[in-house]
């Protein structure tokens, strides 16, 4: 896969990049983690960015935007209650 990274708004807002896989942590880590990332959601420490809201009905056109890479941030598919 291939991150497209704006390279000069990176450098002029001093913004760094960590990456890593949870796929094979710990699970005692990864929930040591998943704390740690609802506390700084919560204290607006960070902030995710949100390219798309989109309805379940249109969850097609939410992995196309990703898989196109047409999605800067996350995309965020909303499941009605009545649904599940």
């Amino acid at each position: 896969m291939t991150a497209k990274i704006p390279a000069i708004l990176s450098i002029v807002k001093q913004i760094t990049y960590g990456f890593f896989l949870v796929y094979d942590l710990p699970r005692d880590v990864l929930e040591r983690a998943c704390d740690e990332l609802t506390r700084l959601l919560e204290d607006n420490c960070i902030e995710p960015f949100i390219a798309a809201h989109l309805p379940i009905e249109e969850i097609v056109d939410a992995h196309r935007m990703v898989d196109d890479g047409k999605a800067i941030g996350n995309i965020v598919v909303t499941v009605q209650d009545s649904i599940v």
